[in-house]
């Protein structure tokens, strides 16, 4: 009896455990350095969704490194069913994507597991390391309540761009070292016997 009690507890604290399962939200980002010019895509990505029908949040970055092109949705929702979505409205002076929205529609449950939310397209626009965040989120499910999450922010860098005298110096280096060659294995070069 002591053994089905103790059973019966661990089964209630690893539903209690279960039941309070955040889901997190996470930014994606190169994790090479990219060069100024480059294109990148940036991800929203969920992870650990239970019953997620609907999302809003802005989404921040750093303005003097990278400019946003376009927002698009990701597959995580579609994957359940039709959706509903509004691309953020893009600041490149302030550095936010404002007001991204989407959301399942008709009844049923919502999306559960990991997915892309939404994927962010920007260009370098100088060298440095700029930070992508995600602000004010809001997750929903299909009862329309507030999920519990957690979030993370994610960085990439941008390299700067050789000066165009670094690349001569380098196209000089490169032909010195082939005239050393040609030199050189003349020089070396046995005689022809007679």
């Amino acid at each position: 009896m002591k053994t089905l009690k103790r059973l019966f507890c661990i089964a209630l604290l690893l539903s209690c455990n279960l039941a309070q399962a955040k889901a997190t939200l996470s930014v994606a980002t190169p994790s090479n350095p990219v060069a100024v010019g480059d294109t990148i895509e940036v991800f929203v990505l969920v992870a650990n969704a239970n019953d997620l029908f609907g999302f809003q949040f802005d989404f921040v970055f750093d303005p003097t490194v990278f400019s946003a092109q376009s927002v698009t949705q990701g597959s995580f929702l579609p994957n359940h069913g039709n959706t509903f979505f509004i691309p953020g409205t893009i600041d490149n002076d302030e550095g936010v994507v404002g007001f991204n929205v989407a959301t399942l529609l008709g009844q049923g449950k919502g999306a559960k597991g990991d997915g892309i939310l939404l994927a962010f397209s920007f260009t370098a626009i100088s060298a440095g390391t700029g930070t992508f965040s995600i602000l004010a989120p809001v997750l929903l499910n299909s009862a329309l309540n507030v999920l519990p999450f957690t979030t993370t922010t994610a960085m990439a860098t941008v390299s700067p761009v050789p000066e165009p005298s670094a690349y001569l110096l380098l196209l000089i280096g490169l032909a010195g070292l082939a005239a050393f060659k040609r030199l050189g294995r003349g020089r070396l070069a046995p005689r022809p016997v007679a």
